[in-house]
């Protein structure tokens, strides 16, 4: 429990940290992003002007981030120089997810949902568009309330209805849907990170804190676990074992 060292870093409110290959990556209230090394020296330091809300994400060398107004920015991890930024126009609700998109070839894409239903998906090193998909058009009632998960070249994600949904990753078609109402769990309203993909089993906790496992493949409730007062984070330990 012994202080190993510590750092002025003139910043007052942090908002998230990530660590990846001995350096942390912090971000701030204030929009600005920092670099650290294991000791504490600061490596870099880069001023988006923007409110930046959710954690950061590493992937190819690249820091993604995503704005409180709606811009995806994607920073030189090791320098911290921009790399490219592109604004989707809405308000980030579900966060960043890298997603793999498999075809002749795999490559990497950034996901992003908002608060009007919409679903971006665009070329990681690039930040090109892939695709746009619309929850339900023309309606301001649906917006993205989890996080974007994926595997086997889906991504999985729910509305803030409860409903939950199976996108194409490489084209954004929907694959099939699954709606709280007839399947038991509670709607959520909030932002929550509360799905975690395994074995094509996909593993979610509702408002409630009651403990779903949907088969990813034919979008179908295998089993749940009520009443068991789950606090909504759910992880997986080194040995695949779901906590």
């Amino acid at each position: 429990g012994s202080n190993l060292w510590s750092t002025d870093i003139s910043k007052s409110i942090i908002n998230s940290s990530v660590y990846n290959s001995g350096k942390i990556y912090s971000v701030f209230k204030d929009g600005s992003v920092m670099c650290l090394d294991n000791s504490g020296v600061e490596q870099w330091r880069f001023e988006t002007n923007e409110r930046i809300l959710n954690p950061p994400v590493i992937e190819d060398d690249l820091l993604i981030l995503a704005s409180d107004d709606g811009d995806i920015i994607t920073l030189d991890s090791n320098t911290g120089n921009p790399h490219q930024i592109i604004g989707a126009g809405e308000r980030i609700s579900s966060g960043i997810s890298v997603i793999d998109i498999t075809g002749n070839e795999t490559n990497k894409a950034v996901s992003v949902g908002t608060v009007y239903g919409n679903v971006y998906c665009y070329d990681l090193l690039t930040l090109d568009p892939l695709w746009t998909q619309q929850l339900a058009f023309g309606s301001s009632e649906i917006s993205i309330v989890s996080s974007i998960v994926h595997s086997d070249n889906k991504i999985f994600f729910f509305d803030n209805k409860g409903t939950l949904y199976c996108y194409s990753a490489a084209n954004g078609m929907l694959i099939w849907k699954l709606e709280a109402s007839n399947n038991g769990w509670k709607s959520r309203e909030q932002v929550s990170n509360s799905q975690v993909i395994v074995d094509n089993n996909l593993y979610l906790i509702d408002v409630a804190g009651n403990l779903f496992c949907v088969d990813a493949l034919l979008g179908k409730v295998k089993w749940n676990i009520k009443n068991i007062s789950a606090n909504g984070l759910i992880r997986l330990n080194n040995h695949q074992d779901l906590i």
